[in-house]
């Protein structure tokens, strides 16, 4: 790497870290607001809520981020092929994600029944809007994304993770009902989308749709290859909350999910690197320097686990003392021990999280949807083993195992693809 562009490399990790911490923060204070300020029951509603929410916008973005990240990374000094491509994407997305928020909202009765919870069907409703607008706002931050404008994509996303919690104080403060907290994802993402289309419009122009015709179909092809990929990646983030929601109250998934959104935080770490190791590997491997790749990957790892073992020790010894000055409940106590058995597994995968994108990166959707799957198959069939006879306990368990598996599956998955040991 040229000095310029180790710099720029090192000032992009610098704006991601201060948007994760502002992400952590964020979702940490969203879930302390709720459950303080509405209890357990409406707490664990919300996160169920938020599990389908999570799958419903893949599906409404339809893999179209995957395809637009990699697109803008290879062609980024053509202004006028970015052009076709943004414009093409945001095309696909307003109709996908239109056909996805009409099917969602016809959805809300049958997952009424399917989880037992009026507050669930109420809370889904109001997080509709959010639903259509997140489509959009994905697409647009890959397109920042790939033009490497990561000071941008860093202040945007650390604005949509500003506003939820904000967005939770103004419905708070005018006194509305916490099944309406899901109100604050169509609150944001609509301010979001806002925004993001003023500032886009300084990287692109809208191109006629005739010259635009070869990206709908290479968008159409990456995009149903990475959308089960992305909807599975999502999903498996909030599979045992969503689980536990068909074989407990909301009261049990609102206390699994305080220790859930702690662990959360720290299983975000690696997006920090991801969103700028991503264009890189990208170029890495189009020129073929797959020496190169491994060795930096494995640079990386090497680093990482003192700095992941620190802060996982450090998290485990705070999070009890944390939990008490939330709240005084004495069920919120059992959360420390799924807290520490969530972390055990986030930080043995944390450092390979920082290249999980790297079979779509690579060119191989196909084989990110593989890997997506078998570590969601994993994770379905141990929560619903466990989950019966353990519990809480054993959504965790199942959880961590899921994502130690998830090692060994993409190690298996990058040598078969490129040849390389990481």
């Amino acid at each position: 790497m040229t000095n310029w562009l180790k710099n720029k490399f090192q000032r992009d990790v610098s704006w991601n870290v201060l948007t994760f911490a502002i992400m952590s923060v964020s979702g940490i204070a969203l879930n302390i607001l709720i459950l303080t300020k509405y209890g357990t029951e409406i707490l664990g509603a919300f996160n169920q809520v938020y599990a389908v929410y999570i799958f419903a916008s893949q599906l409404a973005v339809f893999g179209i981020y995957a395809s637009v990240l990699k697109s803008i990374s290879e062609h980024s000094e053509d202004r006028a092929v970015c052009n076709e491509i943004i414009t093409s994407a945001l095309i696909i997305g307003i109709g996908a994600g239109t056909l996805v928020s009409l099917s969602y909202y016809f959805a809300i009765p049958s997952l009424e029944r399917f989880l037992d919870s009026a507050l669930v069907a109420k809370g889904l409703f109001f997080s509709i809007v959010g639903l259509w607008c997140f489509a959009l706002n994905k697409i647009l931050l890959a397109f920042l994304n790939g033009l490497r404008q990561m000071k941008a994509f860093a202040l945007f996303t650390a604005f949509r993770y500003i506003m939820m919690p904000l967005s939770l104080l103004i419905l708070i403060f005018f006194g509305f009902p916490g099944y309406l907290s899901p109100l604050v994802f169509s609150l944001t993402e609509s301010s979001l989308l806002i925004f993001l289309l003023i500032f886009s419009f300084r990287f692109f122009s809208i191109t006629p749709i005739n010259r635009c015709l070869k990206w709908f179909r290479v968008h159409l092809l990456f995009g149903g290859k990475s959308l089960v990929g992305g909807t599975v990646t999502e999903m498996n983030s909030r599979i045992d909350v969503f689980m536990l929601g068909i074989f407990f109250n909301d009261k049990i998934v609102g206390i699994y999910s305080l220790a859930a959104i702690f662990a959360e935080g720290f299983a975000q770490i690696p997006v920090i690197f991801q969103v700028n190791y991503n264009p890189l590997l990208t170029k890495f491997v189009i020129s073929k320097r797959f020496e190169e790749l491994s060795l930096t990957i494995k640079t990386f790892l090497k680093k990482w686990t003192s700095f992941a073992l620190i802060i996982t020790s450090l998290a485990v010894l705070i999070y009890p003392l944390l939990v008490k000055l939330i709240s005084n409940d004495p069920e919120l106590v059992i959360s420390w021990a799924v807290f520490v058995i969530l972390v055990t597994g986030i930080m043995i995968r944390s450092g390979y999280a920082v290249f999980w994108e790297l079979p779509s990166q690579s060119g191989y959707p196909g084989h990110q949807t593989i890997l997506i799957m078998l570590v969601i198959g994993s994770n379905i069939l141990l929560n619903y083993l466990l989950i019966p006879t353990w519990g809480i306990y054993g959504a965790a368990i199942a959880t961590s195992i899921s994502f130690i598996l998830s090692i060994f599956y993409l190690k298996l998955i990058i040598k078969k693809l490129l040849n390389i040991v990481i």
